[in-house]
């Protein structure tokens, strides 16, 4: 079992760190946050299921924007097997006109990157054959089996009047912990700072307890 270091144990000590916008960074998340509103609504409407993950999550999780966001970390369910298509046709039905690009597939989800105003937006699809909107999931994998049904593991988060469906915080935690210190990322300002924040709401318990499943199926 992963013991966490002492930097990243839950305190109740802890204050939120916080880094002022500028004009144009605060334009960026109100642009993002509109994205997020009407691509959630649309995917809705067509029986896919959008759940936010990465910076967004963890500022919808503390219900205030922690720092500036270049990105927008879009989490897609459904039970078509076609990412490309159906990112684009939601994408049409938006208005968008940027080009969707498809980076990777991995053993569980299909990437696609999308640049946004000056931004970009990964979208990452996860192939489901259970009802997406439904408490747990079965995701077919790349070589065609399936994965034991699991929770969704999420929260309902509000930013700027905003709401949309998040990825809860002992997730985001633990992904960011497993991505430093054992998939060997290099460590970044921001997460560092995501970090910090999530000991504010979270409990290392439950984080370890997270953090043991990544390394069971991410190993």
């Amino acid at each position: 079992m992963y013991l966490p270091s002492s930097d990243i144990l839950f305190s109740c000590t802890i204050t939120l760190s916080l880094t002022q916008l500028s004009t144009l960074e605060q334009q960026t998340v109100s642009y993002h946050l509109k994205f997020i509103s009407q691509f959630t609504t649309i995917a809705k409407e067509h029986n896919v299921r959008v759940i936010i993950s990465g910076g967004y999550a963890v500022d919808g999780a503390l219900g205030v924007i922690t720092r500036p966001h270049e990105d927008i970390d879009v989490q897609i369910y459904t039970t078509s097997s076609n990412g490309e298509e159906t990112i684009k046709q939601l994408l049409d039905i938006l208005g968008t006109k940027s080009k969707l690009i498809e980076k990777e597939r991995s053993d569980f989800y299909q990437y696609f990157h999308l640049p946004l105003n000056n931004s970009f937006v990964e979208f990452y699809y996860l192939h489901v054959t259970t009802d997406p909107f439904a408490d747990e999931k079965i995701v077919v994998k790349k070589d065609g089996t399936k994965t034991d049904p699991h929770a969704y593991n999420t929260i309902s988060a509000t930013l700027h009047g905003v709401s949309f469906e998040a990825q809860d915080p002992v997730t985001e935690f633990a992904d960011r912990i497993y991505k430093r210190d054992f998939r060997g990322d290099p460590k970044k300002k921001k997460h560092e700072q995501d970090i910090h924040n999530l000991r504010y709401i979270t409990e290392d318990q439950e984080v370890q307890k997270r953090l043991d499943v990544f390394l069971g199926t991410r190993s």
